[in-house]
C-alpha cells in the first residue's frame, strides 16, 4: 500500500505510449512510493482480464483528495437563501358607484306610488327616465281610457312630482297579458332591458329590437296582437352573449283598428312548456298557464307596437 506521506503525483507517473510494450501485471504489494521503470523484460504477457486489477491501487492515490471536497461543501452551505418572490400588487379599490341622479330619484318615487296602486284590473303603468332635466314619463296601457284617466289623478296628479304620460289602448282580449305582467314580484321595474328601433312598423316591414339582461336564461319572446292571439317570435331571434335581436316580419290584415299589439320578453332557466306547447292560443287561456309555471323564476319586460 502506499504511503500517506509521499502521494504519487500524476508529475512522476510516465505516460504509456502506443508503441512501447505493455508491461506485465505488478501485484499491490509489490508497488513502492518510487515506481520501477518498465524494462523490456517484463514484455510478452498478453492483455487479458487479470491485467486490470493493478490499476485499483493506483486509484487509492487519489483518496486524499476526496477530503478536499468537504471545504466546497461547507461553503455551499453558507450561500444564503434566494430572497422570496416580491408580494402582489395590491388590489385597485372598485370606483365607488355614481351617486343616483334627481331623474333616478324622481323615477325611483314614481315607482314607489305605483306599487302602492295595485288593485286596477287590466291596467299597468310603466315609468321610465328621459333623460337629464326631463320628468319621468310613464306609459299607461289599458283597454279602458277611463280607468287610465282615474289612474292619472289619483296617483301621478302631484303638482311637486310632475310626470309626463302616454296612454296606449289595448283590446280586452289582451287583458290576461296585462294581469300577468302587473302579478310579477318586479312589476312595476323589470330587470331586462327591451327596446325598439321604431315603435310603429308598416305592415310588411320587420320589427327590429333589442333585449338584454337575459344572462344565460331561456328567453321567450312574445307577440299578443289586438285579437288577443300569443304568437312565439323566437325563431326571428338571434342571441349573442346575453343579448337578444329581434328581427320579426310583421303584417296586419283587416282595417286599421286603434288598439296596440304587445311584445313581452320572458327570461326563465329553461324553455316554459306553456310557450312550447301553447303557441297560437289566446291570451285568456295561455297566460294563466304561464303564470303557474315561470312567475317565481321569470324576468320579463313588455312593449306596446302598431303596425300600420
Amino acid at each position: 500500500p502506499l504511503e500517506p506521506e509521499a502521494p504519487v503525483v500524476p508529475e512522476q507517473l510516465s505516460p504509456i505510449l502506443p508503441d512501447e510494450p505493455l508491461a506485465e501485471a505488478v501485484a499491490p504489494e509489490a508497488l513502492s512510493p518510487t515506481l520501477a521503470p518498465i524494462t523490456p523484460e517484463n514484455n510478452g504477457t498478453s492483455i487479458q482480464g487479470a491485467t486490470l486489477a493493478p490499476v485499483a491501487p493506483i486509484a487509492v492515490a487519489a483518496a486524499p483528495v476526496v477530503a478536499s471536497v468537504q471545504p466546497v461543501t461547507r461553503v455551499a452551505a453558507a450561500v444564503p437563501p434566494p430572497p422570496p418572490p416580491p408580494a402582489a400588487p395590491a388590489p385597485t379599490p372598485a370606483a365607488a358607484p355614481a351617486p343616483p341622479s334627481p331623474e333616478d330619484l324622481a323615477v325611483l318615487e314614481l315607482i314607489e306610488r305605483i306599487e302602492k296602486r295595485f288593485g286596477d284590473t287590466c291596467l299597468i303603468a310603466l315609468p321610465q327616465n328621459q333623460g337629464p332635466g326631463l320628468n319621468p314619463l310613464v306609459t299607461l296601457i289599458s283597454d279602458q281610457g277611463r280607468s287610465m284617466s282615474a289612474f292619472v289623478t289619483e296617483v301621478l296628479n302631484d303638482p311637486d312630482a310632475p310626470v309626463d304620460e302616454r296612454r296606449i289602448l289595448i283590446d280586452s282580449r289582451q287583458c290576461a297579458a296585462l294581469d300577468y305582467v302587473r302579478a310579477h314580484r318586479n312589476y312595476p321595474a323589470f330587470r331586462i332591458d327591451l327596446t325598439l328601433q321604431s315603435r310603429v312598423i308598416a305592415s310588411g316591414n320587420n320589427m327590429r329590437g333589442r333585449i338584454a339582461g337575459l344572462g344565460a336564461r331561456y328567453t321567450s319572446i312574445l307577440a299578443v296582437d289586438s285579437n288577443g292571439v300569443v304568437t312565439d317570435l323566437r325563431r326571428f331571434t338571434q342571441f349573442q352573449q346575453g343579448t337578444a335581436l329581434l328581427d320579426a316580419p310583421v303584417n296586419v290584415n283587416g282595417a286599421p283598428r286603434d288598439t296596440s299589439h304587445l311584445l313581452i320578453a320572458i327570461a326563465t332557466p329553461g324553455l316554459p312548456s306553456t310557450v312550447a306547447q301553447r303557441a297560437g292560443w289566446l291570451a285568456q287561456d295561455f297566460f294563466p298557464l304561464l303564470r303557474e309555471e315561470t312567475q317565481v323564476r321569470a324576468l320579463l319586460a313588455i312593449l306596446p307596437f302598431d303596425v300600420r
